[in-house]
């Protein structure tokens, strides 16, 4: 566990030791120490290769057992024991470093007892002679220890304490016994010895105050604020006391533990602060203090979203100097993994590292950190569906870790954690109620702490109120117990996937502590107004959101809901002003493809104040490039995150379809060259959505897919190639069955009859006006499709000869809309059957009506009128 110590001192030991005076080994060795050297430099540089190699060259020199010591400690820094173990195989039965070594690599591999059986062959009846022996003897009673063999663990703890000079190892003895007296009083069988052990020589009170900074009463939420401060001021106390390093170390390692609480994060900062003065004040710093620096800065990143903080601790782990133990080198991983830019990034450094680790302890921290990761991801999801899973997740998490625990000699560190990983499965037991998380407590062979007990009892009052709807005070709830902000956001989000969102709201409105809720919780409350309909209060939420935190993640969202769809899709200023400036502030949201989308829609629209001025023409031009837009950004966000939600792909399908159709609509409205270029633009974008949404298995794709063919038929017949244009329309409707006819199935008819009609087929036109009437086509047409329907339906019967129902279609066109184009349209058809009918006075009323207005339609009355009326033109 020592091996930064190892490689500092035991070389150099060597080296006095077997260093040859004589003028024909000086060379030899000189060689051989500049290749060490080298060795060193590349490993120090992450080189480890090369570095290896080297090593590996050296085994053939004169110096061989030296050479197999220095590849061991690197292998048990790389984490290989296995090949530790290789190097010292010859040695480890007559070299006490190398037996040390051969232990260490022993216990990472979970073989305690043969570790311990291997440093007994030589401390059993030996005293240590070195630092270095000192060292393998601290790790044989540490093995003793965990066998619970005190007695015969003291001897070589206390004639460590006598006889070391290494003050570090002396206060990993202190912190040791500190630890095994607060399990066992009575361990310590021998007066002398325990009179010893409480001396003022090894700490006297200062001793007694670190044991009970260790104690689980220390820790309790309520009085760990009060128990911190007094024993600051009893270290403060002492000046030359032989533990005040390692009491000052503690005082860290509790501040961080303090940083990690559900305090403010006022009180969590000020800790945080505390420690990072403590460690640039005290200049020279072990391993521990980096680590736990280190934390801190992960902590500080995670708690104010700060980039440099998170930088600062990946700086300090990566330190090219660096050389811990193997156990910081696996808690810097940890730190490593949890200091990950993002919850997804981190969640998979967490998983690489489950998959390497051997250690049940370091695995059950490791699938605690991922269930936790996965909670905090759950909690502040937006999507139900990823939100659902990551829970789950979280859930697979908790349990492993809590599976991996049934072991009876689990440390009484990790068990804090196991108490934390029940509280979690109590709160997403909440949010999943098919989820018996009180079931595992209860059949747990672990005794439950008397914080955990409190959290049972505050569990069960908040799931009372959620079964039972009875009114409790949530608030005085929060404010006792530090779970109960997870149980109450979790009763939140559960109201809210049940959509009772007055609940919901209820819950959300709560004086939320922790930062993160506080903030996530604000920003529901206005999700709740707007699903109940209130718009003034969730948009005045919105914007609230947006004001005071600008540089939060949703601040995204908010902005974007700070103004409402119908602000956007009407054209208000204001609205679209923020639209355009959306994706200058946000660039990487997904919101920037719902932004172009409706700034596209925005374009293809003339606006006008209520005063009848103009504000704005339509910019079809522009309306392209925004749509491009649209495209462009849904392809870079589905590159980063392959797994963008149904939401984008939706609005990337309707950004698509709204640019195929605008230059399907500029190509019918050109002539030549033009028309046929935009012709050409249309059927590429139909043909890439025709690819994109054959892609997808989705019920909405499924239908997005006849729309685009549809489409596609409309442009064949726009480019004159009517047999394209029948071939897709035949297919559509053979592809579906009449039950299952929607919108486009029911037009396949309406197109292919109006294709008839211009073939002079009127009788088989008119069977495909019947069949898409059958599929109840004037239930998916706008009003003008409606009258352009009737219209064309009426030409076909006025060709059967049907004069009277061609007339009828024709009225009901006319008073569809009493301001459309087509209206005039259908009065000048029904002119044209006045005529035929000899009702010459009803044709002539009409055709005047017509003239009235401007246009094409009153050019073709007058023209007309002109032909069949002469001189009645003029009257």
């Amino acid at each position: 566990m020592f091996l930064r110590i190892v490689l500092i001192i035991l070389f150099i030991i060597i080296s006095e030791n077997k260093v040859d005076s004589a003028p024909s080994t000086l060379e030899p060795r000189k060689n051989y120490e500049l290749a060490l050297t080298r060795s060193d430099d590349l490993f120090r540089e992450g080189n480890y290769t090369d570095s290896l190699l080297i090593l590996e060259n050296l085994k053939e020199s004169q110096y061989k057992n030296e050479t197999y010591l220095k590849l061991a400690s690197f292998h048990l820094f790389l984490n290989n024991p296995y090949e530790a173990k290789l190097n010292l195989k010859e040695i480890k039965d007559q070299d006490p470093s190398a037996a040390y070594l051969f232990a260490l690599a022993l216990k990472m591999e979970g073989e305690k007892e043969e570790a311990r059986k291997l440093l007994a062959n030589f401390f059993s009846n030996k005293l240590p002679e070195n630092e270095i022996e000192f060292k393998a003897s601290f790790e044989w009673a540490h093995l003793l220890i965990e066998n619970q063999e005190y007695q015969k663990a003291l001897k070589p703890l206390f004639y460590i304490l006598d006889c070391s000079q290494d003050q570090k190892l002396k206060e990993a003895v202190f912190f040791m016994l500190a630890a095994i007296h607060i399990e066992n009083q009575d361990f310590i069988d021998n007066e002398e010895d325990r009179n010893k052990l409480f001396s003022q020589a090894y700490g006297g009170d200062l001793f007694k105050k670190i044991q009970t900074a260790l104690s689980d009463e220390f820790l309790n939420f309520m009085e760990f604020e009060n128990n911190l401060t007094a024993f600051k001021r009893s270290i403060d106390a002492e000046t030359t006391n032989p533990l005040l390093k390692s009491a000052l170390i503690l005082y860290d390692k509790l501040c961080l533990k303090g940083a990690e609480m559900p305090f403010s994060e006022k009180t969590r900062q000020s800790l945080i602060d505390e420690l990072k003065i403590n460690f640039f004040k005290r200049g020279a710093h072990s391993e521990n203090e980096i680590i736990y620096l280190a934390k801190a800065f992960v902590i500080e990143g995670v708690l104010k979203r700060s980039k440099s903080s998170i930088q600062s601790a990946k700086s300090l782990l990566r330190a090219p100097n660096l050389i811990i133990s193997h156990h910081n080198r696996r808690e810097a991983d940890i730190l490593e993994a949890l200091a990950s830019n993002s919850l997804e990034e981190r969640s998979l450094s967490l998983t690489r590292l489950i998959e390497s680790e051997k250690s049940r302890t370091d695995l059950i921290k490791l699938w605690f950190y991922k269930g936790y990761n996965d909670y905090q991801k759950g909690l502040y999801d937006g999507e139900e569906a990823s939100q659902t899973k990551s829970l789950e997740s979280s859930k697979e998490a908790f349990l492993m870790c809590l599976k991996l625990s049934e072991n009876d000699n689990i440390k009484k560190d990790p068990l804090k954690i196991l108490e934390s990983a029940y509280s979690y499965l109590l709160a997403i037991s909440l949010y999943d109620p098919s989820f018996e998380a009180l079931d595992l407590i209860t059949s747990s062979k672990k005794a439950c702490s008397q914080n955990l007990m409190d959290n049972l009892n505050c569990f069960e009052q908040i799931k009372t109120h959620l079964k039972e709807g009875l009114s409790l005070d949530l608030k005085t709830i929060i404010e006792k117990n530090p779970h109960a902000e997870d149980f109450c956001f979790l009763l939140g989000l559960s109201w809210i996937k049940n959509k009772n969102y007055e609940k919901a709201l209820e819950v959300f409105s709560l004086p939320f502590k922790e930062t993160n809720k506080k903030v996530r919780a604000e920003y529901l409350c206005a999700i709740c107004e707007q699903k109940l309909g209130n718009e003034k209060l969730s948009l005045a939420r919105f914007k609230d959101f947006r004001e005071r935190y600008p540089n939060h993640e949703l601040s995204e969202k908010a902005s974007f809901y700070s103004f409402s769809l119908q602000d956007y899709l009407m054209g208000e200023k204001e609205a679209v002003k923020h639209l355009k400036l959306f994706p200058e502030k946000y660039s990487d949201s997904p919101l920037c493809i719902i932004a172009y989308y409706l700034l596209g829609k925005d374009s293809t629209k003339d606006r006008k104040s209520k005063d009848n001025n103009w504000i704005k023409r339509k910019n079809l031009a522009k309306a392209l490039d925004y749509y491009n837009l649209a495209e462009q950004k849904f392809e870079a966000l589905s590159q980063k995150s392959p797994s963008i939600s149904k939401e984008y792909e939706c609005i990337n399908y309707q950004a698509g379809l709204s640019k195929a159709l605008l230059q399907k609509r500029i190509a019918s409205n050109s002539k030549g060259t033009k028309k046929q270029i935009f012709i050409q633009y249309a059927y590429e974008e139909l043909e890439k959505l025709l690819d994109f949404v054959s892609k997808r298995k989705d019920p909405y794709f499924e239908k997005a897919r006849t729309e685009v063919q549809y489409y596609l038929s409309e442009l064949h017949k726009l480019s004159g190639e009517t047999k394209k244009a029948k071939e897709i329309l035949f297919t559509l409707i053979s592809q579906n069955k009449k039950e299952e006819a929607d919108h486009f199935i029911s037009k396949s008819y309406w197109k292919l009859a109006e294709l008839a009609l211009e073939d002079n087929n009127p009788k088989e036109a008119l069977d495909l006006f019947e069949k898409s009437e059958e599929c109840n086509v004037m239930k998916w047409l706008a009003r003008s499709e409606k009258q352009l329907f009737l219209i064309s339906k009426s030409l076909s019967l006025k060709e059967m000869g049907k004069l009277d129902e061609a007339m009828f279609h024709l009225s009901l066109a006319v008073n569809e809309d009493s301001l459309s184009k087509l209206r005039l349209k259908a009065m000048f058809h029904r002119a044209e059957i006045y005529t035929l009918q000899k009702r010459d006075e009803l044709s002539i009323q009409q055709l005047k009506a017509i003239m009235k207005h401007e246009g094409e339609w009153s050019k073709k009355a007058k023209s007309y009128m002109e032909k069949y009326y002469g001189t009645a033109v003029n009257q």
